[in-house]
């Protein structure tokens, strides 16, 4: 009895040395047809297959770089890199007609930069800061398949409150309505977002889930915005420069903007 036990014993321990053996063949077979490479799943793609697992990495990455506090006299709004050698865009009614203003980045540098051009019909402001090799930001280029729907997640990057470069998201609500500050006297077409904006985030970029700039944040509305009974039921909607009108003030002035990233996608 005691050997016919010890060669069960054995026939069941031979049994499972055979099986683990098949196991982990099978699992060097799978790994080689899968290139022997175990991150291959785990290639964060900054263009294709853009989820929102991977927005913030976008966000993070490619655009709080380019990102600006923008000082004019009293007054802290925002603004963004638009070229590596130090043109700015910001809002006219954030610089007025100052020559000299300051810029200050995420690491806390701080640059003079000078007023080239204003227009305050459509609330843009270029600027230039005597420096190179900057982070910068791209546009979303018209009839492209980055448009801009009602619907679509948007990211705000500003300065609100002067607290310094902070990101936040909205939501598109209309595409087109004419609207503007009442010290300017002037309507434009505006891109509107359900969106907490706040003093200071004026003249910051408003991006598209790729990191392209779709607008620029120019206004918040108010209670003055508004008329009758509803004088004091705006809240959360703000303002935007569509993307294309800004372009076409950089055009005016010759700044040879971007409508592709400035940075390489990884690749699988």
């Amino acid at each position: 009895m005691t050997d016919r036990r010890l060669r069960r014993l054995s026939v069941v321990i031979t049994i499972i040395c055979v099986c683990i053996a098949v196991a982990l063949c099978g699992c060097s077979l799978f790994d080689s047809l899968l290139g022997g490479d175990t991150q291959v799943n785990n290639k964060v793609q900054y263009l294709d297959n853009v989820g929102n697992a991977t927005v913030g990495n976008i966000v993070a990455n490619n655009c709080l770089g380019a990102a600006l506090q923008v000082y004019s006299g009293n007054s802290a709004g925002s603004g963004f890199f638009v070229t590596a050698d130090g043109y700015i865009v910001t809002n006219h009614h954030v610089v007025s007609n100052k020559g000299e203003c300051s810029v200050r980045d995420g690491n806390g540098q701080t640059l003079k930069a000078t007023l080239v051009a204003s227009d305050p019909k459509r609330d843009v402001a270029l600027l230039k800061a005597d420096t190179q090799g900057k982070d910068y930001l791209y546009f979303a280029s018209s009839g492209s398949k980055e448009n801009l729907y009602v619907g679509d997640t948007v990211y705000i990057i500003g300065n609100p409150a002067d607290l310094g470069i902070i990101v936040g998201t909205g939501i598109v609500s209309n595409l087109s309505v004419y609207s503007g500050s009442d010290d300017r006297n002037y309507s434009f077409n505006s891109i509107i977002i359900n969106a907490s904006i706040n003093h200071g985030n004026s003249g910051g970029p408003m991006i598209n889930a790729k990191g392209a700039v779709v607008g620029l944040i120019y206004a918040r509305f108010e209670s003055s915005s508004a008329t009758g009974a509803q004088s004091n039921d705006i809240y959360g909607l703000a303002c935007a420069v569509p993307s294309t009108a800004v372009m076409a003030f950089l055009g005016e002035h010759g700044v040879a903007y971007a409508t592709t990233p400035p940075y390489q996608a990884p690749t699988e």
